[in-house]
């Protein structure tokens, strides 16, 4: 590992000191190396759409953006890794590795993604900035970026940084992101909880808040509303995090009063057939449908069809389908639940708390009364404004140069005597 290491190191000085301007900017047309552990595959195509998205909105704003996909462990590598070019704009190089003790599985990504980067470099693109998406890609961007001598920056997605997630950070997983967040010249938190989550757990890190981008191109606008609502929808894994039986309770509750109701769940997961009997429980099995997981374009044609949509999760970063859904012009009802709120007032929907399932139903009886007033226009140009290619990429050329300047600034300091 130590004569690779030196190998790259040899062979990348020249490029050193040509990513930044004077003032540590990352300035001209910029190339990119993303490095993610969440990326849309055949298997998967859902999963890490959201980094897809910013990737491809990085590149149609005129950057050269590739990405290195490490997509974990594999019975069947029988060598150290296996790369695969994953195709596509941009281009996408998947990693996975052979199955090795957690302790060895960082450093095994890091040698894979320097040994692509090398690949690329070769063919002439030279990464100005390694830019990484979630912290089990932290460390193998930090060191690819320490070699190429260019800023380093990690956003974070994961809940599982948040209080309200149940889940528990191994010491590993927790030590390697206190290292991550540390070395990175710039943090970037997907909203304002995650970013202080993150700030407890390294106080050093350089933390700002980014939102996730959302492809407004294939998301079509409704012409207008109908008179009351009464269609109902929500979008996402049938797993306890979204509060599903929640809304089950509340749509109970709220079936009472609009006897013409119905909710429409899309998406799968563990829970279905739990679901499927509470609704038969709650006596509204017959006004629950279940589609099930849907390709991007039929879940865009089910919100179209729909009034209001709904999240009622316990914890969550941002809400990807939760923007989807004001995209298309259709108001929102959301619990507080760590990310939606941020975004979420009366003007588009409105905020219930979290695990309330009365007063989620008057969350959702009080939106569907006032449906004619949310114009779809002005709900569409709201998550434009925000959360379109344009602001995202904006917000993240600041964090560049922010980062660049940083980088130029470690490289000029002082090196302590041993």
């Amino acid at each position: 590992m130590k004569m690779l290491i030196e190998r790259v190191r040899h062979g990348w000085r020249a490029q050193r000191r040509t990513p930044t301007d004077a003032a540590g900017r990352v300035s001209g047309s910029r190339q990119i190396l993303l490095v993610t552990t969440w990326y849309p595959t055949t298997q998967a195509p859902v999963a890490g759409v959201f980094v897809r998205d910013q990737a491809e909105a990085l590149a149609a704003a005129g950057n050269d953006v590739r990405v290195v996909h490490l997509a974990g462990m594999d019975y069947g590598v029988r060598r150290a890794w296996d790369l695969r070019s994953g195709g596509g704009v941009p281009p996408v190089w998947r990693i996975r590795t052979r199955v090795v003790p957690p302790a060895l599985r960082s450093p095994l990504a890091v040698l894979a993604a320097v040994v692509v980067a090398a690949r690329w470099r070769a063919g002439g693109f030279r990464p100005r900035l390694v830019h990484a998406h979630t912290d089990r890609a932290g460390l193998a961007a930090v060191a690819v970026a320490r070699l190429l001598g260019v800023p380093a920056v990690i956003t974070e997605h994961s809940t599982a940084f948040l209080d309200a997630d149940p889940t528990q950070l191994s010491r590993l997983r927790r030590l390697s992101a206190r290292l991550a967040f540390r070395a990175a010249d710039a943090t970037v938190a997907v909203g304002e909880p995650l970013r202080l989550a993150l700030l407890r757990l390294q106080p050093r890190a350089r933390a700002v808040v980014v939102p996730n981008v959302v492809d407004l191109a294939r998301l079509a606008v409704r012409q207008g509303q109908r008179p009351a609502g009464r269609s109902f929808t929500a979008v996402g894994f049938l797993v306890p995090q979204k509060g599903l039986f929640d809304l089950l309770e509340a749509f109970a509750l709220l079936a009472k009063t609009l006897p013409d109701a119905t909710l429409h769940l899309v998406g799968d997961g563990p829970l279905r057939s739990e679901l499927e009997a509470r609704a038969g429980e709650l006596g509204v099995r017959e006004r629950v449908e279940f589609h099930g997981a849907l390709a991007p374009e039929d879940v865009g044609q089910v919100l179209l069809e729909s009034d209001v949509f709904v999240s009622a999760s316990h914890f969550e970063t941002f809400g990807v389908a939760v923007v989807e859904a004001l995209a298309t012009g259709m108001p929102v009802v959301v619990t507080a639940s760590g990310g939606p709120e941020s975004f979420v007032s009366d003007e588009v929907g409105r905020v219930a708390p979290v695990g309330d399932a009365t007063a989620l139903a008057a969350a959702m009886v009080d939106v569907a009364g006032r449906l004619p007033t949310f114009e779809p226009a002005r709900l569409a140009d709201y998550v434009r404004i925000r959360f379109g290619p344009e602001q995202l990429v904006r917000s993240l050329y600041a964090v560049y140069d922010a980062a660049g300047t940083r980088a130029a600034a470690r490289r000029h300091l002082p090196r302590r005597r041993a």
